[in-house]
């Protein structure tokens, strides 16, 4: 690496912005946010609370952010990698749930099918 790229390398990765209170000017706390994030930009509005995801992309498939179980109670925002998300996926789709496409996907089954512990 020239000390150029590595510098750009160390600071690319994902953004996300969690808020319980009205931003009037999301758009613009967001161009921030965005340089971090430049392949896909995801805003939702859940449960009183705005979540903005910029991914990165990195591993398997472009999957939009934030994840949200089956039944809308459980949400995840995630920036960073899964090392082992295919182990993870051999192991949901023993449990009969489809394989993972992306490291991402492997957060919520787990956490569901291992629980808080």
């Amino acid at each position: 690496f020239s000390s150029l790229n590595a510098y750009s390398f160390a600071f690319a990765m994902c953004s996300f912005l969690a808020a319980n209170q009205l931003i009037t000017n999301l758009s613009f706390v967001n161009f921030f946010l965005q340089p971090r994030g430049p392949d896909v930009t995801t805003h939702m509005r859940l449960h009183g609370f705005d979540f903005v995801h910029n991914l990165l992309h990195m591993t398997g498939q472009r999957r939009p952010q934030p994840f949200v179980s089956s039944d809308g109670q459980i949400l995840a925002l995630f920036n960073g990698e899964i090392y082992n998300w295919r182990q993870l996926s051999r192991e949901a789709e023993g449990r009969g749930l489809p394989a993972f496409t992306s490291d991402g996907e492997a957060i919520l089954p787990t956490y569901q099918s291992a629980g808080e512990s």
